[in-house]
């Protein structure tokens, strides 16, 4: 778990340094889906949805 870690601290710079463009493409879908059944969901998910 160390190693995962560090291996992490270690990419961290690539995401700030640099002119990097990150782009995410997610179907709407995804920001309709509800996850786990009411008494899971946490208090501050409150997307309505089908």
């Amino acid at each position: 778990m160390a190693a995962a870690a560090a291996a992490r601290l270690e990419r961290g710079p690539l995401l700030h340094e640099g002119r990097h463009r990150f782009v995410v493409l997610i179907e709407e879908t995804v920001l309709r889906y509800r996850l786990g059944t009411p008494p899971r969901r946490p208090a501050s998910s409150t997307t309505t949805g089908p």
